[in-house]
Order: structure tokens, then sequence, then C-alpha cells
């Protein structure tokens, strides 16, 4: 199951001219880019930017470069000699040589650019990348259905397969995020709980962490270290903030009617910025959390 949002997703440049406190809001600028801009299709997925500054934009109908004037669609007139169509692209990543990769719902592209164009790799082809990451050692982790691969060599496109269950078909099999510590522990979240594994000189282990007395409702979608190395877990159930010991410190969830509350419990992305603020993207608009006044400004959809 991908956990993409059923609204359209803008593409967005932000500015913030006042910092956000109990008193003060941050006043946010939005510039809209649809398909009347050039857009391919309005259901931004996903976002990244190669080393010479260009944006690139994945949906639900290819991939799309916008050089902050003009977009260029990488359609189906754009597929490679085997004939592959644009699938639906659910993950972009610039990684560490600058080269642009991207994980679609019937596997993983190269850009090749050379030609100008995306190619299939054939060792991963027909699996659902739910997610690309790249850690602080430059290695590439790819997230799938079909447990979490990492990219061993480069030229020859090997990868290392590891999985949480000898079960196949276990939900904790499905890599839905993935974010690394300080630490040098990598936390995976899965269709059945959260993971802490290790990766060194080779070795990967891993430990599943209950921080709860009872399973997730819901699936873990998204994983963000703060400045103080706490852990948050976003699930399409609500949002959870671990300690530095893995344990449960506090619960968020949407409640109707309270303002200082998420403004959905399908959480999406998260993004701890330098000041300690939480930027939370949800299946149904933005949520910013202060950690110091422990307030929350509600952007509904």
């Amino acid at each position: 199951m991908r956990f993409n949002s059923s609204v359209g997703i803008f593409f967005f440049l932000l500015s913030i001219n006042v910092l956000f406190s109990a008193k003060a809001q941050r006043n946010l600028n939005f510039s809209n880019l649809t398909v009347e801009n050039g857009l391919s299709q309005n259901s931004v997925m996903a976002i990244t930017q190669d080393s010479t500054g260009v944006i690139w934009l994945g949906t639900r109908q290819g991939i799309n470069r916008y050089d902050g004037y003009h977009f260029k669609n990488y359609s189906k007139s754009n597929t490679d000699k085997k004939g592959n169509e644009q699938e639906e692209i659910t993950s972009l990543i610039t990684d560490y040589t600058g080269t642009l990769w991207a994980g679609t719902d019937t596997g993983l592209q190269k850009y090749n650019l050379k030609k100008d164009r995306f190619e299939k790799l054939a060792q991963l082809n027909n699996e659902l990348i739910e997610l690309l990451y790249q850690d602080d050692d430059k290695n590439l982790w790819i997230g799938t259905q079909k447990g979490l691969k990492l990219l061993i060599d480069r030229n020859q496109h090997k990868f290392k397969t590891f999985l949480f269950s000898k079960k196949a078909e276990d939900p904790i099999n499905s890599v839905f995020a993935i974010c690394k510590d300080k630490t040098g522990h990598i936390w995976v979240g899965t269709g059945n709980g959260l993971i802490q594994a290790t990766y060194r000189k080779g070795i990967f282990s891993f430990k599943k962490i209950n921080f709860l007395t009872q399973p997730i409702s819901g699936y873990i979608t998204a994983i963000a270290k703060d400045k103080n190395q706490h852990t948050w877990v976003g699930t399409t159930n609500g949002l959870y903030l671990l300690n530095n010991k893995g344990q449960l410190s506090r619960t968020f969830f949407h409640t109707e009617g309270i303002v200082n509350s998420l403004v959905h419990n399908d959480i999406r992305e998260l993004m701890p910025s330098d000041d300690g603020t939480l930027w939370i993207g949800t299946q149904n608009g933005l949520s910013i959390f202060n950690p110091s006044t422990r307030f929350i400004q509600q952007l509904p959809a």
C-alpha cells in the first residue's frame, strides 16, 4: 500500500517573515504551480533539487523538471528504448554524486544526463518503491514492500535486501520511512511497527522497538530526529514522540474543535527546523509544532 495524498499537493515557495510563538504566527506566502503552468499532473508526490539548482517533481503521471521558469515533462515520449512508460512517482533523490534517482510504483529509475531520460533498472523491476534515503555515510537505501534494500554497487546496480520477518508477506517487511541518527542507528518505519537497526562493516542488525503497550493503530509513514535527538514517529493514526531511550514521551492527535491539535491524524511528512520547530505534513493540511510553547498551528488544506 502506497501512502500517497488523495488531495492535490502543490509545489510552493515558502518565506518566513515572523518568528513563530504563541503570540506571533508565521506569515506564509505560497506561489502555486499547477497543470496550467505546465505541470504534468497536480498531485506532486516527491520533490528534489539537483546540483545545478533545478527542481524535479514527481507526480502520478511522470516526472517534471522545473528551472524556475519552465517545466519539462518526462512522460511517454521520454521513455527508454525498452518502451517503459512513466509510472506513478513515489520518491525522488539526488545522491552525493549528483545522480538523480526516481522511485516508482513499478521499480527504480536512474536519470541519464547525457541522453536526458530516465532509465529503469532491471534489478528492481516491478517492485513498488516506497522511499529513497541517503544516510551520512553516503549509503543509498530503498524502502520497498519486499524489504529494505541497500545499493552496494553503483556501476553494476547491485542491491542487498534486508527482511525483518521470514514471512515475505508480513507487513513488517513493507518499509515506508527511514531516518539515521547521530549515534549510527537507522530507524525504520514499517507496516507493522518501528525498527532500530545498525549497519557497520557490511553487517546489518536490528531489533523491534515496542514503545506502546499495544500495536500501533496504523502504519508508520514518517520518522524524524530533532536537535535533541528525540524521535518523532508519524503514523496513519497520529504522531508519537520518543525520548532518547526509545520510550514514549508524548502523543499527538487531531481533536475536532480543538485548535491546539493536529490538523489531521494521517501523517505524511515530518521536518524539524533548526530552531526546533516541527513541520508536520498530513493528509489534510499542515501542522506546525513549537516545542517551547507546545502550541500547534493548523494550516488546513
